[in-house]
């Protein structure tokens, strides 16, 4: 098993990264981990990591210019802040060995939409926070816990999809606050309660249908 050590690569000039590689006799992927920061700031654009990856650690690649990842199925933990501030970064893929997604992971990025696979069952605090494109989100089927503040400061303009695919995970303070482009919200018979501070400081949200809901509002919604 190898490693690609803590800030390794930090704020370095290469553009293009191949990682991994297979057991020539078997054809087995070679194990391997990236370190804290492994690539943080620099400016690498091209990055394949291959399977056999296990995990990426804290701010791995916080700040590079990266424009795709994806993250194998043979990954299992990826820390937070991972991705942060990957301002390039608009098109992500998410393995099928991991079962949460970290804190700030996605923040600040150049996502205009994010597909959670059926695996995933935690998303931690901001974890796609501050991504002003964002405004479109398929799977997530089976998110048991949210976070705090997860999709904070984003370009969601109704809230209707969010909070119906979320309606059965505990949690989600903050879920679409800050949002300026957020108007309304027409709820499902799905929805039974509005997070706490849902839709706080979200300046032009002005509608609110309850449709068919048994709605309970939490306080400081």
């Amino acid at each position: 098993k190898g490693s690609v050590g803590a800030y390794s690569f930090a704020e370095a000039v290469l553009t293009s990264v191949q990682l991994g590689g297979v057991e020539p006799t078997s054809g087995i992927p070679y194990g391997y981990t990236l370190g804290v920061g492994a690539f943080a700031k620099s400016i690498v654009q091209s990055v394949n990591l291959s399977e056999g990856l296990t995990s990426l650690d804290a701010g791995c690649f916080y700040g590079s210019s990266i424009s795709s990842i994806a993250i194998p199925d043979t990954t299992t933990r990826v820390g937070d802040y991972a991705f942060a501030d990957c301002t390039n970064l608009s098109t992500v893929e998410i393995g099928t060995g991991l079962t949460e997604l970290s804190k700030f992971c996605f923040s600040n990025t150049a996502l205009s939409s994010v597909d959670i696979p059926m695996n995933i069952t935690t998303i931690k605090n901001n974890c796609f926070s501050d991504n002003l494109n964002l405004n479109q989100l398929t799977g997530a089927s089976n998110v048991l816990i949210l976070g705090s503040d997860v999709f904070s400061n984003t370009g969601f303009v109704t809230a209707d999809h969010i909070l119906d695919t979320f309606a059965g995970a505990t949690g989600g303070s903050g879920i679409l606050s800050e949002c300026s482009k957020l108007v309304s919200a027409k709820l499902s018979e799905n929805v039974s309660a509005i997070p706490s501070r849902a839709f706080e400081n979200s300046p032009n949200f002005s509608l609110l249908d309850l449709g068919g809901s048994h709605l309970d509002i939490s306080i400081g919604s």
